[in-house]
């Protein structure tokens, strides 16, 4: 061994001993009282700070509710304060948890196999990548492969609402993936998975979860209906984009209820968690309150799929949330405005319910949210043991080798949208003290987290919890990195070099920039020498700069319609995802297609300027440059699918 593996083994035994001898934190008793101060003493002030208007949460223990909370308000304009046992939220991708709670009732009856062919229940026909199988499992473990769908994700108008075995057949997704290979959160395959639970009973969705679940559970102030029926909707929360929002955001509608239609209140939401704490029945109840069989309850709660070694696993529906060595199992859920989380700690018979219904300035609400639950497990259960490391020699070489771009597996790839998901992509960065960074991975204090490798290829969060891990093909190349919070859902993955941001980013921007900027000189052209004291010379007219004019104007439509569409996507608008826009999505592709045809006339142009007798070389070198522009925006029409038929994203 050499000196410094020496020193460095002796340091890392000095510190093991020194963690072993300090004082280990003990766990608080969680009882109502002290659940209450607690939430008490964090949420109301950084609700304020935050700008967020209204909370609801419940904590269940040991087959009890312990307590339920409310603060701020429902309606702001009222001043109608949120009730802690009335008020419905909207927990959004919650529901996604009844829809495979269902599945698995489904799967009990011997009607749904989690390892068939979902073909086997459906009255339409979907394959897999490559023609493979997509099995029920795939579903609950979001590793069919669909890409990202967003028609109608969410509409403002119930009437533009489908019914959803209608959407289901007309929206099928892109399928990216082989079936089983990587994970990608998607709402179309909890939707399927909600409607083949729906079929095998023979009712709709909305009557499945009301008399499956709900009746046995005692919701008695909850719904999957669209819009929320009279008798509940009177005490449906509103929500802000923040407390000091002046008009709250309009109730959101979607053709795909199984995965976020669900409206409820604290006091129900318990009941369903302790339901799953409890083996599948309620607390105190008959066989008449059961929902699922402590065989299957166990089952939906165990790991199904660990996308990488070391790091949280997806079980099915639930996905692991590991915090000070305990494992908990949860969902969270997000509308434009909702914003909601439930943890499930099955060895300590222990759930967390909490939803606000504001996304705060800057988007507070997601800091406080993970605050929240990092503040309820560090006071509750904490570390008893300082977690062992075995840092590897080579550290330096293998953050060398994760460095570089990365783009989220739940994306749009085979439709338009695909180019607005490219200004998504992150980067991972070696430290020189061979530590990583990931772009996206920051703390509560907005700053990147570093990550120091614990194991070969397996990264922990430097003064924190957090881990992160690399997958490499057969040759050893790093294909993935796969962190806590969102590997058993979303990984990020290489980018192929043709979509990579670092060279495209900037290539479109200077190419936007020359043509914005040709399209400024010749408008001011014409009106300096209109409005010139002295005569300016006109230049002299040739079938060439009419070229490039026709040019500048068909690739300028283009850069301004996609401009247009990253603006409303920045701004959080998404109208051009919805129905109501496929004419403006045609009209965009039109403009691709014309900045195409704009990039041939240009070079057309410029070609002929070159092998012109009398030519000028700035201005040949200025049609060229212009035309390398146009060929950049006709590269981002081909490339990134502007030019399909098949209006389907």
């Amino acid at each position: 061994m050499s000196i410094r593996l020496l020193s460095v083994a002796v340091a890392a035994l000095v510190a093991s001993a020194a963690l072993a001898d300090a004082p280990q934190p003990e766990p608080v008793p969680l009882t109502a009282a002290d659940a209450a101060a607690f939430l008490d003493g964090m949420l109301p002030s950084s609700m304020a700070i935050g700008d967020i208007a209204g909370a609801t949460v419940a904590i269940v223990k040991d087959d009890a509710l312990l307590l339920t909370r409310a603060y701020g308000f429902a309606d702001v304009e009222k001043r109608t304060p949120v009730s802690a046992e009335q008020t419905l939220f909207r927990p959004a991708s919650i529901s996604k948890l009844f829809t495979w709670t269902a599945v698995m009732q489904q799967v009990e009856a011997g009607k749904l196999d989690l390892d068939h062919d979902i073909n086997e229940y459906l009255d339409f026909k979907i394959e897999g990548y490559g023609g493979q199988p997509i099995k029920l499992r795939h579903l609950l473990t979001h590793t069919a492969g669909f890409e990202e769908s967003l028609l109608d994700l969410l509409v403002e108008d119930a009437s533009k609402v489908k019914p959803l075995g209608e959407a289901l057949k007309d929206g099928v997704p892109a399928r990216i993936y082989p079936p089983g290979t990587v994970p990608a959160y998607s709402n179309y395959g909890a939707s399927l998975g909600g409607y083949i639970a729906a079929r095998a009973a023979g009712m709709t969705f909305e009557q499945y979860i009301e008399e499956r679940i709900f009746k046995p559970m005692r919701m008695e102030h909850s719904t999957f209906r669209q819009p929320v029926p009279e008798p509940l909707l009177a005490h449906l929360s509103n929500s802000y984009a923040t407390a000091s929002s002046p008009e709250p955001v309009s109730f959101e509608f979607g053709s795909d209820a199984p995965a976020g239609a669900l409206s409820s209140t604290a006091p129900d939401m318990a009941q369903f968690m302790m339901a799953h704490l409890n083996g599948g029945i309620l607390p105190g109840g008959d066989e008449s309150n059961r929902i699922l069989k402590p065989e299957t309850t166990e089952l939906m709660h165990s790991v199904a799929n660990r996308p990488a070694p070391g790091v949280d696993a997806m079980a099915l529906g639930f996905y692991e949330q590991h915090r000070n060595g305990v494992r908990a199992i949860a969902h969270g859920g997000d509308l434009t405005a909702f914003h909601s989380e439930l943890v499930l700690i099955p060895s300590a018979k222990v759930g967390l319910f909490v939803s606000f219904n504001s996304s705060g300035k800057a988007g507070s609400v997601y800091k406080l949210r993970t605050a929240l639950f990092e503040a309820f497990m560090d006071r509750y259960f904490p570390r008893q043991a300082p977690a062992e490391d075995a840092p590897p020699a080579d550290a330096k070489a293998h953050a060398a080798a994760v460095a570089g771009p990365y783009e989220a597996s739940r994306r749009a790839e085979k439709s338009l949208f695909s180019f607005f998901y490219m200004f998504g992509q992150s980067a991972a960065t070696a430290n020189a003290d061979g530590t990583i960074q990931v772009g996206g991975l920051t703390g509560l204090n907005d700053e990147e987290k570093k990550f120091r490798e614990v194991a070969p290829w397996l990264w922990r969060e430097v003064g924190s919890e957090m881990r992160l891990a690399a997958t490499r093909d057969e040759h050893g190349k790093v294909i993935s990195l796969v962190p806590d919070g969102y590997g058993p859902i979303i990984v990020f993955q290489r980018p192929p070099a043709w979509r990579d941001k670092r060279w495209l980013q900037p290539a479109i921007l200077v190419a936007g920039s020359v043509i914005v900027l040709a399209l400024l000189v010749r408008v001011i052209g014409p009106l300096r020498r209109r409005f010139a004291r002295s005569a300016v010379p006109a230049p002299v007219a040739d079938r060439n700069r009419r070229r490039s004019l026709a040019a500048i104007l068909l690739c300028f439509a283009f850069i301004a319609l996609a401009v247009t569409v990253l603006l409303m996507f920045s701004s959080q608008s998404f109208w051009v995802i919805s129905s109501d826009a496929r004419w403006f999505v045609r009209l965009l592709q039109l403009s691709a297609l014309a900045a195409v045809i704009g990039a041939v006339i240009s070079v057309v142009a410029a070609v002929d300027t070159w092998r012109a007798p009398t030519r000028k070389l700035s201005l040949s070198i200025g049609r060229t440059v212009l035309a390398a522009s146009c060929l950049v925006w006709a590269y981002v029409a081909v490339a990134f699918h502007f030019l399909a038929l098949r209006l389907q994203y």
